[in-house]
């Protein structure tokens, strides 16, 4: 029988990449419990080709070996579409300023706004078909405007699964990730997986040191649209995520998601996509981006499937049919680019446990070039977990500085908001700003217990020589009503 994956198409394949295989480990019982980083972030209250039967146990008389099913073929994979759709009378307008000037403008024109995303100055805009003609016709006339486009329609890379179990992972053996576990076994990296949301009851989101950051921006039936999903890489990126997982795309990609991958970038976050299932060579967007790791599908005989995507402006391929959990509570068989993707992801954060102040250059450089040479028509080969590790293993990157830039409202029910973030020891700057007059103080805590803190109208900028570990963030308001804030926490990443 066929299901849909049970979790977002890339939560277990990530966790499985950066994590031992066959360990055991306790259930999930909520986010707020998955892992301290993932407390902190979120504000909790305080066709395979493995042999599919493993072998007997050795060193006993009598043994009783459980046998895993065999795997018949796996369903086909569901085609990425190749011409654009896009959201009805929703436009996507970038003002020069995203501040009252243009709110009184959308006012004036009767407009609604249905997303925004005051980092890259971006407005999702609600305009009824009636209006658009006239509504067009003065955007393209102010003065604030700097671009104006339609919300397009992005697609999961979508799978189906076969809901039988399944123990042995070929994709991670053939790609070396068991080897790579040898010499890196992970470190406090969030990966943020932006996808159709997590079950937190997984037990495979406890394995391994690396934590999974979910960011629902698909509906259940696969699809959203690219502003959500432009806005879920600027929230990942400032709730403090290293590596973003998109297992999504569409064929046409507007300027806003390249300008949310560009911000993403810009703090210091690798970002993978995968390439399509639609087997040509069409681009899709996120993954033919700039400054995108993009992730085509490989067999277990180094072959690109006849559904993946390829072409020299994908990045690297990656073992393509993999194990996941499914509906029934089990194990299945799980293909597309969305199954290669995480795998990709899975390494980026090893790598970065060996070397956590490389920048997103750095680690694209080492997975790529690492990469075996296979007969595909790929920009490099298929990853090698082992090859990309070993030469970080001895080479120490000069240290990055990475910068969180954190918005929220303070209100009379909940005054105080705080952040930890692990860093480095050094030079930490943080620089709090609001609107309206009200008074705010901000505090900084460091591992070992230094304090430095200033109240007063914003902005408020701190700047402290402080101790390599955990550091907390803490904002006040003095003043009943609601205050909205940015906190801009620059500090380098620890070693």
């Amino acid at each position: 029988m066929n299901r849909s994956p049970f979790i977002a198409l890339a939560a277990a394949a990530v966790v499985a990449a950066v994590a031992a295989p066959g360990r055991a480990q306790p259930p999930v019982t909520g986010l707020c419990g998955v892992s301290p980083v993932i407390d902190s972030l979120l504000g909790c209250a305080s066709t395979t080709g493995s042999n599919p039967n493993p072998p007997p146990a050795s060193g006993s008389q009598a043994t009783t070996t459980t046998v895993a099913p065999a795997l018949p073929p796996a369903p086909p994979v569901t085609r990425s579409p190749t011409r654009p759709q896009y959201v009805p009378n929703v436009l996507l307008v970038r003002f020069r300023s995203d501040g009252p000037r243009a709110t009184a403008l959308l006012r004036r024109l009767k407009i609604r706004t249905e997303r925004r995303i005051p980092q890259l100055h971006e407005r999702a805009l609600f305009v009824p078909e009636r209006n658009r003609t006239a509504v067009l016709k003065a955007l393209r006339h102010s003065p604030l405007v700097t671009s104006i486009g339609r919300d397009e329609v992005l697609h999961t890379m979508a799978v189906t699964t076969n809901d039988m179990w399944f123990g042995w992972q070929w994709g991670l053996r053939l790609a070396r990730f068991t080897t790579a576990w040898e010499e890196v076994r992970g470190a406090s990296i969030v990966v943020a997986v932006l996808d159709t949301g997590v079950n937190s009851s997984q037990p495979d989101l406890r394995p391994g040191n690396c934590s999974i950051l979910p960011i629902k921006v698909m509906g259940a039936n696969g699809t959203g649209d690219l502003a959500t999903v432009a806005d879920g890489i600027v929230r990942a990126t400032d709730l403090g995520a290293r590596i973003i997982n998109l297992s999504l795309g569409g064929p046409v990609g507007l300027d806003v998601l390249q300008q949310a991958i560009g911000y993403a970038n810009s703090k210091g976050v690798v970002v993978v996509a995968a390439a399509g299932n639609s087997g040509v060579s069409l681009p899709q967007y996120p993954a033919a981006y700039p400054g995108v790791i993009s992730v085509a599908a490989t067999d277990p005989s180094d072959r690109l499937y006849p559904w993946s995507e390829y072409g020299p402006w994908v990045s690297v391929g990656a073992p393509g049919c993999n194990v996941a959990p499914v509906f029934s509570g089990g194990y299945g068989e799980f293909c597309g680019t969305s199954s290669a993707t995480p795998l990709v992801a899975g390494l980026a954060a090893l790598v970065l446990s060996a070397q956590p102040t490389a920048t997103p250059t750095q680690v694209a450089t080492a997975i790529e070039r690492s990469a075996k040479h296979i007969d595909a028509v790929l920009a490099n080969g298929r990853i090698d977990a082992a090859a990309a590790l070993a030469p970080l293993t001895r080479t120490i990157l000069p240290p990055i500085r990475i910068t969180n830039w954190l918005t929220g409202v303070l209100t009379t029910a909940a005054r105080s908001r705080s952040y930890i973030r692990t860093i480095g020891g050094g030079s930490v700057i943080a620089t709090l700003r609001s609107r309206g007059t009200g008074a705010l103080s901000l505090t900084l805590v460091d591992s070992l217990g230094q304090r430095i803190s200033r109240s007063g109208r914003t902005p408020i900028v701190l700047r402290r020589q402080l101790a390599a570990g955990s550091l907390r963030v803490a904002i006040h308001g003095k003043r009943h009503g609601r205050m909205a804030y940015t906190l801009i926490l620059s500090y380098l990443a620890k070693p």
